[in-house]
């Protein structure tokens, strides 16, 4: 993803649950890391629980401005591996995903998780965005309360309990990445 602030790309690694930023600087960039952000990183987690890091990413996505060194990333973590307690301990079978939004300071180079939303387990796909309501738009692929090749893509509060405005569920089909498109018609009213 590209960082229209600071003119650098966020890259997200799925199957080393890091996403990092690149010194692109426009296209003049050398192309080195800047940073690593998920577990082992380069940040410090304000908690000190390994499970509230994010494992096997989708879809990491910039919310807020960046010009300041403070960032907001929502994307859509599917908790593969994750670990049940600081021991190491994994989560045998299915464990749950989340849809997440991370508070990133990269002067401190200090993260938390600011706002989630437990889903059922998720082994791959999905994606969390931002509406211009606030509200979160999430697509979960293949949740295992539903079926494998199924989805679930919902609406919901971006509150500190967040509420399920509307949900669909997709029967046969998994959704990669959903994509929230406003009214075909926004001049004309039903």
């Amino acid at each position: 993803m590209y960082s229209e602030d600071d003119g650098n790309l966020l890259f997200s690694l799925r199957h080393q649950s890091w996403v990092l930023k690149i010194d692109y600087s426009n296209g003049n960039g050398a192309g080195d890391v800047i940073w690593k952000l998920g577990y082992q990183g380069d940040f410090t987690l304000s908690s000190d629980q390994l499970s509230d890091w994010f494992y096997a990413q989708h879809d990491a996505n910039i919310m807020s401005p960046n010009s300041t060194g403070n960032i907001q990333l929502a994307m859509f973590d599917n908790g593969d591996d994750r670990p049940l307690d600081n021991s190491g301990t994994q989560c045998a079978g299915h464990c749950y995903s989340t849809a997440a939004i991370f508070q990133v300071d990269e002067n401190a180079r200090t993260a938390s998780r600011w706002w989630s939303f437990t889903t059922p387990y998720s082994w791959w796909g999905g994606n969390a965005r931002e509406l211009p309501t606030s509200n979160m738009f999430v697509d979960e692929t293949a949740p295992a309360d539903l079926n494998l090749t199924g989805s679930r893509v919902l609406e919901v509060t971006q509150s500190p309990n967040p509420t399920v405005v509307w949900q669909m569920e997709i029967d046969n089909q998994n959704s990669y990445r959903t994509i929230h498109l406003p009214r075909l018609y926004p001049d004309v009213q039903w």
